[in-house]
């Protein structure tokens, strides 16, 4: 059921199965886990095919270190919302 209810949302049927394996089977973590995955989808199930234990450590990328400089910031302004419909 749960399989079907992903394939509606236009997923196949191997992403669905193992999006829900990855989530422990929890219908709504495996939607947000498809979402949240959707442009690996190909290489997490093409990892999970030839063995690998967890297909998404298997494609996880390196953390890039950004340097963005020290933070020095002036504040400009200050914006408050009073009243009941905030």
């Amino acid at each position: 059921e749960s399989v079907a209810m992903l394939m509606s949302m236009g997923f196949g049927d191997d992403a669905a199965k193992l999006a829900l394996k990855e989530t422990n089977q929890s219908l709504e973590r495996a939607a947000d886990w498809l979402f949240s995955h959707a442009g690996e989808i190909d290489a997490l199930l093409q990892a999970a095919k030839s063995g690998a234990a967890s297909a998404a450590s298997a494609v996880a990328p390196e953390p890039v270190k950004i340097d963005d400089g020290p933070g020095r910031y002036k504040m400009v302004g200050f914006a408050s919302h009073i009243g009941s419909n905030t």
